[in-house]
């Protein structure tokens, strides 16, 4: 039997200085749910894409700048903020590239 795949686009989670982020899928499936720690600045993006990031690993880079930083990653209120400060540093990039 024939099937076919829809791209959909991912759910918007934030814009800041023209770069938008959105969520990633477990297993790149929407019905699945987004994924709690990896976000991507493509609104196609999958989970193996290039512009896909885990969120823990900004962590680790806003806290060799601000060393006093101190974050609850379980706490997903708290990701937009962190995706904030890393936008700021140009640690996230629109289609990314994390150095």
């Amino acid at each position: 039997m024939p099937y076919m795949l829809t791209s959909v686009e991912a759910e918007f989670v934030i814009s800041h200085k023209d770069i938008a982020v959105y969520h990633t899928y477990k297993d790149d499936n929407a019905d699945n749910g987004c994924n709690t720690y990896w976000y991507t600045t493509d609104i196609y993006g999958s989970e193996e894409g290039c512009a896909v990031f885990d969120i823990r690993d900004i962590i680790i880079k806003l806290q060799v700048e601000y060393p006093d930083m101190i974050v609850d990653i379980d706490n997903a209120d708290n990701h937009e903020e962190i995706i904030r400060y890393a936008i700021d540093l140009s640690i996230i990039k629109d289609r990314l590239d994390l150095d």
